[in-house]
């Protein structure tokens, strides 16, 4: 809804960039851009998260086993694809 803030994680060419952009368009919801520095600093990306007050996250699980996002309070969502989720990563944030 509007007041979801959901980060443009992948690249435009990538296919998950569609549902990002068509979540925020269609919903009403603000579209976060994001450089691709910093989504690879990992030290900084929780940061961004939190500064940017981002409750819709769209990545792979590869990505997300390498940080923790627990804690990020504005985090609503977590969606993961493009490779097998293990359980216990799926455990985690449930």
């Amino acid at each position: 809804d509007a007041t979801d803030r959901i980060l443009q994680f992948s690249p435009i060419y990538f296919d998950a960039s569609v549902e990002q952009l068509w979540l925020a368009l269609t919903s009403g919801a603000s579209l976060v851009l994001i450089s691709e520095d910093e989504i690879l600093d990992i030290a900084s990306f929780k940061g961004y998260l939190e500064a940017q007050r981002i409750t819709h996250l769209h990545t792979t699980p590869s990505f997300l086993e390498r940080i923790d996002l627990v804690e990020v309070a504005t985090l609503r969502r977590i969606i993961v694809g493009g490779e097998a989720c293990s359980v216990s990563l799926a455990k985690k944030y449930i």
